[in-house]
């Protein structure tokens, strides 16, 4: 008996090792009701019909596919071109994981040691767990060995993952609340390590953190299956079911009649980016139905199908390339030699004469034509205006990229068809107003440029003639030129980098471009998001974001290509790079009300807010506190938060108990005097006594106004009185902030309202030169009341600019 017991008790004990031991993989328990391979394979084409990227070089080598041998070029030729130094992490990161997978050996190219590149990155730059993770992957996404002494390895990379990692169980881009985006994409990165104690256990809580959690779009429906078959969980479980449906089957109710697959199931047509999301999803799920684990990234170079056989080098020869414009446009004309090697096409010699960047394309059916160079689109200026090419003065009859150069060739571009009636936005070279536009013309649009970091030329805005088929990026075009904008891609993988010198990651970790339309947020790319009669659309540059304390995400974080400018957590193919930020309207540059220059809570702040970058809350939560909070402006919203935040400006408790901000009630000069007091000298105590009639010393704001009017700020009226419960005007406070802070003006502004003989003209030159105070068409509009709103945002204005560089 004690023999056959101590059997069973072995048995037991044998049962309960092997289970502990036994690896992650589940068993698909609720497989697709569609059929998944099939999918695959044609979700993978029609997301590489448009634009070959990174992502279908990945997606090929998971199936084995050949990748084409222009991909392996262009990817080559982006490294030569940035010299391998990258600011991102993301983006080297990208570019590694890209030529892994086409299986191009990253340690030489032209030169360039990627790896050693990636492994020497500055770790000041890799504070944001988007780059950590992709970095990670991209180390992994071969066998690449680290160099001793690297700053960057894997170990620092786990490690500093694991510090990001919060408490409530996951991950997010920035703040304190786990989102599924990056949890997802964490989780597929980590997965090799899962052995490792610690990294087992962050991943148990972020298997726990997906469980029974609702998600409304298929981005994190897709990180949520990316990340759970990576670690060996199955996706397809009770536990994950979105709407009813097992994951797989969830992510396929996405799918749109233009077989392409949506971002939110309420829209009507898909597009690459969510398609993007679904496919490499589909792959993990399918890597992991097979037994294997580890995310699809990884080691790629190992599954890459035999290199086909190569062919003897071409022969190198030259084309002359020439593009014009009949309408007058900055970068027209350019032209040069390209060396080209055989079987090179005219969008060959285009790409090497202007840049990849530069080029807008789109489908016309199954043809692939210019429909953009530099800014200049097709049907832009008149309903036949568009790009014409010709080759030895003869117009084929083939696409540019059909067409197959040979030695002593000339290619001219043009473009034609320009209606001399027409008057839409003009390029204007750059800066200024955007020329070219003319007067006010319907149907129209109204176009806005601004940045919460000072500079020189900006906020400004025009009205542009709207035209079928407009873009958020054609808006930004109309405005500051073509010439003043770096960007990369085109259509759904257009990404400003740059636009008047500010560039993103110049000022902070998260600095970059964003846009909203009509104060709501596309997640769409710029370059594909089209506008409609009257938009209002507002181009913003924010700063330094705060620290991985607090806050939330914005929508788009995790998808695996988005940008690092507002949809952030993967490298960027730009797809939907350039979202909008809802914090600013173009009503920041109408009827007189300053453009915000505010820095974030949330997506974004300028990198001096030290106090910000240590509170770290969400503008949805500060805003929360304010009943009225959906009165307020959109393009005062972040300042509002920040200036409670700040202590700066905050609302009124209210007999009921509610708090309301009263976004549109007029400021009061006495308040408006406290709040530029308290931003120069803290909470006051004062000695002496004013004089004023109406200034009693056990008003509320006596101290403040008894130092302005030591230190000069203020002098009343002739009666002897300072009427501070009246409404403050803009020529008031632009005397006040003029005095307060020493304002000067270098050049004399030109308004149509303000005379060189007002009593305030200096001043108001002061604050508008200094980008604290804007006009409105040429107008300051001095009598204009202040409204709290607007008060806000000059407060975090001064803040920013002035106080925390005191």
């Amino acid at each position: 008996m004690k023999k056959i017991l101590s059997l069973l008790m072995a048995a037991s004990l044998f049962l309960t090792v092997a289970i502990s031991a036994a690896p992650l993989h589940q068993a698909a328990a609720a497989a697709p009701s569609f059929n998944l391979n099939t999918e695959v394979q044609r979700v993978v084409k029609a997301y590489s019909a448009a634009q070959y990227d990174d992502w279908s070089a990945v997606a090929d080598n998971v199936l084995g596919n050949t990748i084409p041998s222009t991909y392996i070029e262009q990817a080559k030729a982006a490294v030569i071109a940035e010299k391998g130094n990258y600011t991102k992490g993301t983006d080297i990161a990208k570019a590694i994981i890209g030529l892994t997978a086409a299986g191009v050996d990253i340690t030489n190219i032209e030169g360039i040691n990627l790896l050693d590149k990636a492994v020497n990155f500055d770790t000041n730059e890799l504070s944001l767990s988007n780059d950590v993770v992709y970095m990670l992957l991209a180390l992994d996404s071969g066998p690449y060995e680290v160099p001793a002494g690297a700053p960057v390895t894997r170990d620092f990379l786990i490690k500093k993952l694991l510090e990001l990692k919060l408490p409530a169980g996951g991950w997010s881009f920035f703040g304190s609340t786990p989102n599924a985006d990056m949890t997802g994409i964490i989780m597929a990165g980590l997965a090799p390590y899962i052995q490792q104690p610690s990294v087992s256990d962050a991943v148990y809580h972020a298997d726990k953190f997906f469980k029974d959690k609702p998600l409304d779009n298929s981005n994190s429906a897709a990180m949520l299956v990316i990340g759970l078959s990576a670690v060996g969980k199955n996706p397809t479980a009770d536990a994950y079911k979105q709407d009813g449906k097992n994951a797989l089957d969830n992510l396929y109710s996405y799918l749109t009649t233009n077989g392409l697959y949506k971002y939110k199931k309420a829209r009507a047509t898909g597009d690459r980016m969510a398609t993007k999301d679904v496919m490499l999803a589909y792959l993990s799920y399918q890597k992991f139905s097979n037994g294997k684990h580890n995310s699809i990234f990884y080691d790629l170079k190992s599954r890459y199908n035999t290199t086909p056989p190569q062919k003897p080098d071409p022969k190198a020869f030259d084309v002359s390339i020439n593009v014009t414009s009949e309408k007058q446009w900055t970068g027209f004309p350019q032209s040069g030699k390209v060396t080209l090697q055989e079987g090179d096409t005219v969008d060959t010699a285009l790409t090497k004469l202007v840049g990849a960047d530069q080029i807008k394309y789109k489908m016309y059916g199954t043809m692939k034509y210019i429909a953009g160079i530099k800014g200049l689109e097709s049907g832009a200026y008149g309903k036949t205006s568009g790009w014409m090419y010709w080759v030895n003065d003869q117009e084929p009859t083939v696409g540019a990229d059909e067409y197959k150069l040979k030695a002593g060739d000339t290619v001219k571009w043009t473009y034609t068809g320009v209606d001399p009636v027409t008057n839409p936005p003009g390029n204007g070279g750059g800066g200024g107003t955007g020329g070219g536009g003319g007067g006010t013309v319907t149907p129209s649009i109204s176009v806005s440029v601004m940045t919460e970091v000072p500079k020189s030329g900006l906020p400004i805005s025009n009205q542009q003639t709207y035209r079928a088929d407009m873009t958020a990026f054609d808006a930004l075009v109309g405005l500051v030129g073509a010439s003043n904008i770096k960007h990369k891609g085109s259509g759904e993988s257009l990404y400003v980098s740059c636009a008047m010198d500010l560039c993103e990651r110049a000022n902070g970790a998260l600095s970059g471009w964003k846009y909203s339309v009509n104060g709501t947020e596309p997640n769409e790319s710029a370059g594909a998001y089209k506008l409609n009669n009257g938009d209002s659309i507002v181009w913003k540059y924010t700063g330094t974001p705060p620290t991985n304390t607090g806050g939330g995400v914005p929508p788009g974080g995790g998808s695996a290509g988005n940008s690092n400018s507002g949809n952030p957590s993967v490298p960027s193919t730009g797809e939907t790079g350039n979202k909008s930020g809802t914090n600013n309207s173009n009503n920041s540059n109408k009827d007189g009300k300053p453009a915000s220059g505010s820095k974030s809570t949330t997506d974004q702040g300028n990198g001096k807010n030290t106090d910000a970058n240590s509170a770290a809350v969400t503008v949805t939560e500060h805003l929360s506190k304010y009943s009225d909070r959906n009165q307020i402006s959109p393009w005062a919203k972040e300042a509002v938060a920040r200036a409670k935040q700040l202590g700066i400006l905050e609302g009124t408790k209210n007999k009921d108990g509610t708090v309301t901000f009263q976004p549109k009630k007029e400021i009061t000069r006495a308040e408006f005097l406290k709040i530029v007091v308290k931003l120069l000298y803290g909470d006051v105590n004062v000695t002496s006594k004013t004089e004023y009639k109406d200034v009693k010393t056990k008003d509320w704001y006596y101290p403040y106004i008894v130092k302005a009017k030591e230190i000069g700020m203020i002098s009343g009226f002739a009666d002897n009185s300072f009427k501070p419960n009246e409404a403050i005007t803009r020529e008031q406070a632009a005397i006040i902030l003029g005095k307060g802070f020493k304002l000067t003006a270098k050049k004399t502004v030109s308004l149509k309202d303000v005379s060189k003989q007002h009593p305030a003209a200096l001043y108001i030159a002061a604050v508008h030169e200094n980008g604290l105070m804007t006009d409105s068409s040429g107008k300051f509009n001095p009598s204009q009341k202040v409204s709290r709103e607007m008060a806000a945002v000059l407060a975090v204005k001064l803040h920013d600019t002035y106080v925390t560089n005191k």
